[in-house]
């Protein structure tokens, strides 16, 4: 009976062993941050999600990355994050740090099962990532023409400055890169080249004007294919955009929580007499110019009764 239990005893526990793995294999286990995520975001997003640079947050430790879990998911899947412009359809790139299907699979996978953490064993050393100029001090550093103020609050669009280009002869660029001058203010920046200036124009305080001072032209960029060159034109109509540009009428105009001027609806007053307002100050639907165009001529009307009240006077 003795040499019974000893046989019995190895049998049952192979049959056991076999039933785990048979678990496990059937149940795969979810990922977790310190042994799937972490290198992925080390390789593809430390660059500028550290300490001292341009991205708004960190995403090295489990503890900063976790509460934007759901965000991330949300910009890898759509291919927003890690930004790269380059279509994988022509040809590799060096450099690439756009994430493979099999990448943005991992942490869509990761978040839909709730984000676990792992063991602080698998998570690999943080990278060791260069402060300043992530290549080394660079051969040629161009300037900003001016200096550009950015407001503490709102969005500020996009805003093309130009300065000449410091070579007398063609080079060969190895690479690029565009240092704020305060790291995580900038969302987004480019450089384009265009090769030579309007007729006549000439470069001012960063714009291009003509020889009159006045506006001698415009860079379009094709945003499929990123050609870019300048049409000339002697006027631009600038669209104020989406965030309305209060600043002039904070503490003198009384505006609404959002914003934008309150008014005396359907006429264009304010709640100062005699002053009117209309366009995307006043517009939180629409915002567009030919409604603006439209309610600037209704403030027009009321202005222009506003002073024949007192001619009548």
């Amino acid at each position: 009976m003795t040499r019974a239990a000893l046989l019995l005893g190895p049998f049952v526990a192979v049959l056991s062993a076999q039933t785990v793995s048979s678990a496990t294999d059937t149940v795969p286990l979810a990922p977790t941050f310190t042994k799937d995520v972490a290198p992925i975001l080390y390789a593809s997003c430390a660059g500028c999600h550290r300490p001292g640079e341009v991205a708004p947050m960190s995403l090295l430790s489990y503890d900063e990355v976790r509460p934007w879990a759901k965000s991330i998911r949300r910009k890898v899947t759509s291919r927003e994050m890690p930004p790269w412009g380059a279509d994988p359809h022509y040809g590799k790139f060096k450099d690439d740090r756009s994430l493979s299907d099999a990448q943005i699979q991992t942490i869509a996978q990761w978040v839909d099962a709730g984000a676990p953490k792992g063991r602080d064993a698998d998570l690999p050393p943080v990278p060791a990532l260069a402060s300043g100029w992530s290549r080394g001090e660079p051969d040629v550093v161009i300037e900003m023409p001016v200096d550009f103020a950015i407001p503490a609050e709102g969005e500020v669009p996009v805003i093309d400055f130009f300065t000449r280009a410091p070579f007398s002869e063609d080079v060969y660029v190895k690479a690029l890169e565009v240092r704020p001058g305060t790291a995580g203010v900038i969302h987004h920046a480019g450089l384009y080249v265009i090769d030579k200036l309007p007729e006549g124009a000439r470069l001012v305080n960063g714009k291009i004007l003509g020889a009159d001072g006045k506006v001698a032209g415009v860079r379009l960029r094709n945003l499929q294919t990123g050609e870019s060159r300048i049409l000339d034109v002697t006027g631009v109509f600038v669209a104020i955009g989406h965030d309305p540009r209060n600043e002039l009428f904070k503490g003198q105009i009384e505006l609404d929580d959002e914003g934008y001027v309150k008014v005396d609806d359907p006429s264009t007053r304010t709640n100062v007499r005699g002053v009117f307002a209309a366009g995307d100050l006043v517009d939180h639907t629409y915002r567009q110019a030919i409604t603006a165009s439209g309610t600037g001529c209704a403030a027009a009307l009321d202005a222009e009764r506003f002073i024949a009240s007192f001619i009548e006077l």
